[in-house]
C-alpha cells in the first residue's frame, strides 16, 4: 500500500523534507491513496497541528505536532478509528 502526501512548503520545511515530484497510481482496490497536509495554528505559542485531508473525499485527520515524521504514527492510528466511527465496513479499514 502506498500513500502520497502533498505537503505545503512550510510543513516540508519544518519536517526538513524536500519535495519529491512523481506520478503514482493507487494499488488495486486502494481507496485512500492521495492526501494533502498542512500546518494549522492552535492559538498557543509554539503549538501546531498537522491537518491531513484525503483528496477526493475530504476525510480529515488532525494530529498534534509540527512535522510529518512526528505525526505520522498518530495519523496511522487515527485514520482507522475515524473510519470505524463513521461506519465504514471492516474490509475497507484493514
Amino acid at each position: 500500500m502506498s500513500i502520497i502526501i502533498h505537503a505545503v512548503q512550510k510543513l516540508l520545511n519544518t519536517s526538513r523534507l524536500e519535495a519529491v515530484q512523481y506520478i503514482s497510481e493507487p494499488d488495486q482496490g486502494q481507496l485512500l491513496h492521495s492526501w494533502y497536509a498542512r500546518l494549522i495554528r492552535t492559538g498557543f505559542s509554539g503549538k501546531l497541528l498537522v491537518m491531513y485531508v484525503h483528496e477526493p473525499s475530504l476525510l480529515l485527520v488532525i494530529c498534534k505536532g509540527k512535522t510529518i515524521g512526528k505525526t505520522w504514527n498518530e495519523f496511522v492510528r487515527r485514520l482507522p478509528a475515524l473510519m470505524q466511527r463513521i461506519g465504514f465496513s471492516e474490509h475497507l479499514i484493514h
